[in-house]
């Protein structure tokens, strides 16, 4: 069978019958393999019979990527996006939605669904995610049951499983289609000290048979080992013109200084220097970006086709990064494991600097999960007849059995992380009453643990589960009931209020019936707002704020103590985070009009980590502004803030608008 003068694969000839059969479907095939295809084939059925398509991407980055991917193809006027950060041509037939927004819309506005063909999940694996995995089973729970569902995912090791829960809570048939063959093989190496690069096979003879102290591996003689099978490796790819490469270094830090450390090296001929200078000077311009070719020296890296990727850079520097790897002008490219989760960009090789990570609560070896998906971006369908991966082992003693579970083992099974947020819980209580508690068995833990009750003690770790959802669901009801959102079984305007606020749900409906935003300047506003979304880290010292800031900071706190309270006395050991104004003074001089080259003098936090956090203020900033119509004075002050705050490097919309402005006209003009 052919579509669109591609011989298909029989995986693919499969997801498009069941498309044709208008059935729901999982796709699990490795990366590259086209399963992108199946959902494209969709998206023409819709458009001839002029339904909707609902495009859900776990991350912003890989939502603005099918945005653009998919007005190329379908026209500009036929594709539309929602991250949070953009509402642009919202309806549109093709709706490209973070995951989050869609399951928000759903308790929103149903009715704005009824004419969606399929629904399609993109990453499905991320159910696993710890975060944010619960809004992936929401999403398949509550959707509108005449839309089809369709999964894609590279890795979900218990795939049938994960079907046979959807077809249950959702009362429809969903076929599996599995496809385990890599369109490009991959030759898998690694580097080890003493013995250079070896096959895994020929590198277990050496390796030691029980796992060390993670902790012991980062002594520097460890280090020194890893940044020798650097080089090593680096060599041996020059060697085997085995370029372009994405190198993965599990620290933002790390991540630019080897970098910088191949400075030396040059990938590009003259030309391409040429062209690389013309693409970096429209971009420039079209982001108004006057420091671009100066942020740590990037522009002079790119010119040498060698870059760096993680989620601390602007935003904009991502995107060009992204642009010139995807047009083969980067042949080295340092990046976080971000890079592999949100963009689908294949390279030649794929190189781990080590196979451990700080996860943010430990140091841990990598999951099996986690190496298939950086490693299957090795390989360019239809240009390499090979994909090579290799693995820096220099200094760090990896055992066998660790080694094992990374390449050869079966995946960790995908698991639920099914938790309701206070908007979810208000949502269902208006619809359901007490049966919101009945959520409970449609997740993915419950169908899980209700397979196991043949087994020994199965019966007891349902009821179990069961329990604990039914508990924590039945704490976070007498929380609100306390503090008054629902009121005799009922909800209260103050209830409707948080309903229409997804994301700091509490935090601000406490803020505005509480009076405290009552005078406050736009300022004022935007402080407290950034205050509310910004995490940091726990090595954080606070910043010395001047007095009145330092009165705003107390008071904000203090207003929030009777929500902490609360949470003690109930037990919920996943409270809401307290306010941290690290941002603080930054946020000030953005808000008096400060250009984004100053702002960085007044802190040292990632120019990347400023623009998130600003952007979902911004987006907290809408949100109130939606909910507080009638209260003139307070909407006036938000309209104030976001004309204020919404511009140069923080207006998401923009600069996805330039950006996909400039890939037009290259497109063209290629």
């Amino acid at each position: 069978m052919n579509y669109r003068g591609l011989e298909l694969d029989a995986f693919q000839e499969q997801g498009f019958q069941c498309i044709d059969k208008n059935h729901s479907m999982i796709i699990s095939a490795p990366t590259g393999s086209g399963k992108t295809l199946v959902a494209e084939y969709a998206i023409d059925k819709a458009l001839e019979s002029k339904k909707e398509i609902i495009y859900t991407a776990p991350i912003k980055a890989l939502s603005n990527q099918k945005f653009r991917d998919f007005s190329y193809k379908y026209g500009e006027e036929n594709v539309g996006i929602m991250t949070g950060d953009i509402s642009f041509r919202p309806e549109a037939p093709i709706l490209i939605m973070t995951t989050e927004i869609f399951r928000n819309a759903i308790f929103e506005n149903p009715n704005r669904f009824q004419n969606v063909f399929y629904l399609i999940l993109d990453e499905v694996h991320y159910l696993d995610d710890e975060d944010r995995g619960s809004v992936w089973e929401e999403s398949i729970i509550f959707a509108p049951h005449q839309i089809r569902i369709l999964c894609l995912s590279a890795t979900v090791p218990n795939v049938q499983d994960l079907a046979n829960w959807i077809s249950q809570v959702r009362k429809e048939p969903v076929e599996v289609i599995l496809e385990t063959k890599r369109p490009v093989p991959l030759k898998e190496m690694c580097y080890l000290e003493k013995y250079g690069i070896l096959d895994y096979k020929s590198a277990k003879r050496h390796l030691p048979k029980k796992a060390r102290v993670l902790e012991e591996i980062r002594k520097p003689e460890n280090l020194q080992a890893q940044r020798q099978g650097m080089e090593m490796i680096l060599q041996h790819l020059f060697h085997e013109k085995q370029f372009p490469c994405l190198y993965f270094v599990f620290s933002r830090k790390e991540c630019e200084v080897h970098a910088y450390q191949c400075q030396k090296l040059q990938f590009l001929q003259k030309k391409e220097q040429a062209q690389v200078v013309k693409r970096l000077e429209e971009m420039k311009k079209a982001y108004n970006l006057p420091a671009l070719m100066g942020e740590q020296h990037l522009g002079k890296l790119l010119r040498q086709g060698i870059a760096y990727h993680h989620a601390g850079m602007l935003p904009a520097f991502k995107e060009i990064v992204e642009q010139l790897f995807a047009d083969g002008f980067i042949k080295l490219l340092f990046a976080t494991e971000t890079f592999a989760l949100g963009v689908n960009m294949p390279a030649r090789s794929v190189v781990f600097h080590t196979l451990q990570k700080y996860d943010g609560v430990e140091l841990r070896r990598l999951k099996g999960i986690e190496f298939q998906q950086m490693s299957g971006r090795a390989g360019r369908r239809g240009i390499d007849p090979i994909g090579y991966v290799y693995s820096n082992l220099g200094g760090d003693h990896i055992s066998v059995p660790e080694i094992n579970k990374l390449t050869s083992e079966p995946l960790e099974p995908i698991s639920s992380k099914f938790n309701l947020g206070y908007s979810t819980i208000l949502s269902l209580y208006d619809r359901l009453g007490e049966g919101v508690l009945t959520t409970c068995n449609k997740s993915f833990g419950y169908y899980h643990v209700s397979q196991l009750v043949r087994e020994k003690n199965g019966r007891q770790k349902k009821r179990k589960l069961l329990n604990e959802q039914k508990t924590l669901i039945k704490k976070k009801l007498t929380l609100l009931t306390t503090l008054g959102y629902i009121q005799n079984q009922k909800i209260t305007s103050k209830g409707r209020f948080a309903i229409q606020i997804n994301g700091y749900e509490l935090q601000l409906t406490e803020l505005f019936y509480n009076g405290f935003f009552e005078n406050k300047t736009l300022i004022e506003v935007f402080i407290i707002l950034v205050a509310l979304v910004y995490e940091g880290k726990k090595s954080d010292r606070p910043p010395y704020l001047p007095r009145p800031l330092y009165l705003l900071a107390v008071q904000l706190d203090d207003t929030m103590q009777h929500i902490y309270a609360l949470e003690r006395m109930l037990n919920l050991q996943v409270g809401i985070p307290r306010p941290n104004f690290n941002l603080t003074l930054v946020a000030q001089a953005w808000a008096q009009g400060c250009n984004f080259n100053t702002l960085q003098k007044h802190t040292n936090i990632p120019t990347g980590d400023i623009v998130r956090n600003f952007r979902q203020a911004i987006q907290l900033c809408r949100q109130l502004k939606k909910v507080c119509h009638g209260y003139e004075s307070f909407t006036q002050v938000l309209d104030q803030c976001l004309l204020i705050v919404n511009r140069d490097e923080m207006n998401a919309q923009a600069q996805l608008q330039a950006f996909t402005g400039i890939k037009k006209s290259t497109i063209m003009l290629s």
